[in-house]
């Protein structure tokens, strides 16, 4: 299984907009969410809340995919039953693994051999950056995944940290010093301790 800061498993599958190959989005952010099954109620209202702030995502340079065990005919018809009935277009690709070749690369099968409702990000180099698991009872936070997104994007930019509960625009927090000098350099600048230090970016 790929742990975090190492290069994202890559495949090659049909969706319900296409074939997709993980290392042709290089330069992108991918956001990879697991799903369980086509129909499954939980998983729908997140595809739904996914495609109406998929402009969000887009203006973040990000693809968000969704990766679904089960075949590509069932995922067709689970999107094209959803937009019917709400009448919203589904913008997320459903990627399509029958044999969870997919989602065991990645490690979103649990103990019991079945598909978790998981996150991963992938940077634009290709290296997985945050993953999450979540249980059946519990839907994703689409409002959180892109918080996190902009989180990253922001830190890699400025060089720093991301604090809790942080939103785009607060401050954000520097590296730990790594020299007493620079400890006490932080104190004397009115840092809040000498390993806590709040900077606007």
């Amino acid at each position: 299984m790929t742990k975090l800061g190492e290069p994202a498993p890559d495949f090659e599958a049909p969706t319900t907009k296409g074939k997709v190959k993980l290392s042709a989005l290089k330069e992108k952010w991918v956001l990879l969410l697991t799903h369980p099954s086509s129909f499954n109620p939980v998983c729908t209202t997140e595809i739904i809340s996914l495609s109406q702030r998929i402009d969000e995502f887009k203006k973040m340079n990000a693809e968000v995919f969704s990766i679904c065990s089960g075949s590509l005919q069932s995922h067709i018809a689970w999107i094209r039953d959803i937009e019917e009935k709400y009448g919203l277009k589904i913008l997320v690709p459903v990627v399509a693994d029958p044999d969870n070749k997919i989602l065991s690369s990645y490690g979103a099968l649990d103990a019991n051999g079945n598909v978790s409702r998981s996150v991963f990000l992938v940077d634009p180099t290709g290296i997985l950056r945050f993953e999450a698991h979540y249980p059946p009872e519990v839907g994703r936070n689409v409002k959180e995944l892109i918080r996190v997104l902009k989180a990253f994007q922001t830190s890699m930019k400025s060089g720093l940290l991301a604090p809790a509960n942080w939103e785009p625009g607060e401050p954000m927090v520097t590296l730990p010093p790594s020299t007493v000098e620079e400890a006490e350099k932080r104190l004397r600048e009115g840092a809040e301790r000498w390993y806590l230090q709040r900077k606007q970016v």
